[in-house]
């Protein structure tokens, strides 16, 4: 487990190394890294205020599911209108 910790990208796979992008960072450049995401949708905000207002699309990954804890790590990345991530969320639980 404590590999984990210090390696947290591997244990949190795709989610781990969305997180880690910058804000401002463009989408394109996150999806010809890391692959296609979990999902990719359009949105208008988002209804729970976690995202900005300017948010118009919300792309989420999901890492591996750890047999202890209830989810696995979760990503989701808010993107404005000209492509780049506004806003990163992130759980690991």
């Amino acid at each position: 487990m404590a590999l984990c910790v210090v390696a947290s990208v591997g244990c949190y796979g795709k989610a781990g190394s969305a997180a880690r992008y910058p804000v401002g960072t463009h989408i394109d450049v996150i999806l010809s890294e890391l692959g296609p995401p979990y999902s990719d949708r359009p949105s208008a905000g988002s209804p729970d205020g976690l995202c900005p207002p300017q948010t118009t699309r919300l792309v989420n990954y999901t890492g591996p599911r750890v047999p202890f804890l209830i989810h696995g790590a979760l990503a989701i990345l808010c993107v404005d209108k000209s492509n780049r991530v506004i806003k990163v969320l992130f759980s690991d639980s």
